[in-house]
């Protein structure tokens, strides 16, 4: 039988160490973590928390209200300019209404994008998360804007471009080509490749097609024949490229098309005279 000291000794104990693990687990973690009561009073918070929102060193403390809390931001101009007790207000009136139980999106004036979540506790308190996501949204926003000038320039350029599929279905076309072919895009895209080219260059270009799509040339180029919808011929010099998925599978072609029938007709117009 234990002695009754050793045995009270074990059981207080195991609260610090419990303690323990839960601080090492809140440290750990890549999201900024505060704690509050039912009062909306400070228990526990992280060093993430106080890196990712810059408070100064002993700012934070257990035991201070979220108010004091919210002041400080408001004053520091986070949330924008305005009145300061108008802001802090309405701060602790959206709290209240617990309208953080949905994950908000906020932004720093330094930059910093995160993610703010409220969630309730069975004790009344509230237990706020804040992710950092400012690596993804200068990503996300970098390939928007790497997109807008690609959709500028796909539209803008007066070479026609035709992107399909390894099944001749037609994905993508620019205004160009619909302005060269006299079709609308909806009229195109419905269309495959073979019911708009030339018969005989269709006929000459299915082994290359074939070879192409098998990944046995790596591109296509040279002058080749569409018809308009009006029923003309039209010349275009072609260069045809493959887009492959990370294992080397042939997602889709792209084409692009320089009218030359100008020049074609000059030159036809030079042989006859």
């Amino acid at each position: 039988m234990q002695p009754d000291g050793e045995e009270s000794s074990r059981q207080s104990e195991a609260p610090a160490a419990q303690f323990q693990l839960q601080e090492a687990i809140l440290e750990s973690m890549v999201q900024g973590v505060a704690v509050y009561d039912r009062d909306h009073r400070l228990v526990r918070y992280n060093r993430q928390l106080t890196d990712l929102l810059s408070f100064p060193p002993g700012f934070l403390r257990p035991g201070m209200a979220y108010e004091e809390i919210i002041r400080y931001r408001v004053e520091r101009g986070d949330f924008g300019e305005g009145d300061i007790e108008e802001q802090v207000k309405n701060r602790l009136e959206r709290r209240n209404k617990d309208i953080h139980h949905k994950p908000v999106k906020r932004s720093l004036p330094d930059g910093t994008v995160f993610v703010h979540h409220r969630r309730p506790m069975p004790d009344g308190g509230s237990i706020v998360t804040y992710t950092d996501i400012t690596e993804h949204e200068r990503t996300e926003r970098a390939l928007q804007e790497s997109e807008d000038r690609f959709r500028r320039a796909f539209e803008s350029t007066s070479v026609g471009i035709l992107m399909r599929n390894p099944h001749d279905r037609t994905l993508i076309v620019n205004d160009a080509l619909c302005n060269m072919l006299g079709y609308s895009q909806e009229e195109l895209q419905a269309l495959s490749l073979k019911e708009i080219t030339h018969p005989e260059d269709e006929r000459k270009n299915r082994s290359i097609w074939e070879k192409f799509w098998a990944g046995e040339i790596g591109g296509i180029q040279g002058t080749n024949r569409y018809i308009r919808k009006d029923g003309e011929t039209v010349w275009v010099i072609r260069d045809v490229s493959m887009i492959r998925d990370d294992e080397g599978k042939p997602l889709y072609s792209i084409s692009l098309n320089q009218d030359i029938t100008a020049i074609k007709d000059d030159e036809a117009a030079l042989i006859e005279s």
